[in-house]
């Protein structure tokens, strides 16, 4: 048998150096990637709409519950999605929408610009892209078409997404009722820059492994040449909890643990009061929505426990906190 000469080998070489390296390509477009693409699934009873914000159309998606008279006032929720994402593929991660239908409330699921969110205090920002002015305005134009009941206006996030819902807990602090971030620390520049003229009742959710923004805090890299100091998720409770004027003590309940297969458990702890802080700590949980889906590997982002319902924890902690 003749044996395969030099060059085709070299050839073969060649090809197989090529494989791994858009292998390896892909999979760091993969790991840059904080939130699911859209899914070929579409969600019942969400329309797709747009507003113009700066000459700039900008769009979302919006669920509507059904059965409910459009003359009855209904909570509004937003859901924001993380670096990467988008308003369809946020609906499909929570299952915010499935929670919305039993109980009564709409959900709006807003697009970024290129995928993220800019805010004034962050090193995303763009100053031509005040995604504030378009939330403002995307509220406006839900209670032009349904009845929105003004004291019950939530904001809730993942990731980049979260970051940005507790910046309307500080910018819109007079329209937003409660917030909830999940595997979002909170920035030291939002505690240095905080115009929230009334406290804002508080709700953060982290994960012990999370590998893209650490439980501890530190420094996550945001884009080239800059970073991004973050408040650990336990500085991030004590920092809501002086704004918000709560006092100890500091209450404290071990989940059960549900799913054993899962790797995780919860634990959380509120400071009870008007304007309550809470953080559920997910131990061995990653970047993730407990309760919905592992979006991508355990490798990747860490596990998603299944120990809660994210999106019912959360709906639970703001039917209890309207505006006050």
């Amino acid at each position: 048998m003749k044996k395969p000469s030099r060059w085709a080998i070299g050839i073969l070489a060649g090809s197989l150096i090529f494989t791994v390296a858009l292998l390896l390509r892909l999979r760091r477009q993969a790991n840059d990637t904080w939130q699911p693409p859209v899914p070929d699934k579409v969600q019942e009873n969400t329309i797709a709409r747009q507003v113009q914000v700066a000459d700039i159309d900008r769009t979302y998606r919006l669920h509507i519950p059904p059965g409910t008279p459009a003359s009855q006032a209904r909570p509004l929720v937003i859901a924001f999605h993380g670096s990467g994402g988008d308003g369809m593929g946020m609906e499909q991660l929570t299952g915010l929408s499935d929670v919305a239908d039993r109980k009564g409330f709409l959900v709006a699921y807003p697009d970024g610009l290129r995928k993220i969110w800019s805010s004034r205090w962050d090193p995303w920002y763009d100053a031509a892209t005040d995604d504030t002015a378009f939330i403002k305005q995307m509220i406006a134009d839900i209670q032009r078409d349904y009845a929105v009941d003004a004291k019950r206006i939530y904001a809730t996030g993942i990731s980049m997404g979260g970051f940005f819902s507790k910046g309307l807990a500080c910018d819109l602090s007079g329209t937003i009722a409660a917030v909830a971030a999940v595997a979002a620390n909170t920035p030291i520049s939002l505690t240095q820059n905080c115009l929230a003229t009334r406290p804002v009742p508080v709700l953060l959710m982290m994960g012990t492994t999370d590998p893209r923004l650490p439980y501890d805090g530190d420094k996550a890299r945001v884009k080239a040449g800059e970073q991004a100091t973050l408040l650990s998720a336990t500085e991030s409770l004590e920092f809501w909890r002086s704004r918000n004027q709560l006092q100890l003590p500091i209450k404290v309940l071990q989940y059960p643990d549900r799913d054993p297969a899962d790797g995780t458990k919860v634990v959380q702890a509120t400071y009870p009061g008007k304007y309550p802080v809470t953080l559920y700590t997910i131990e061995g949980g990653g970047h993730t929505w407990p309760g919905g889906l592992q979006y991508l590997s355990e490798r990747t982002i860490g596990k998603t426990s299944q120990d809660i319902d994210a999106s019912d924890v959360i709906w639970t902690f703001f039917a209890a906190n309207p505006k006050q």
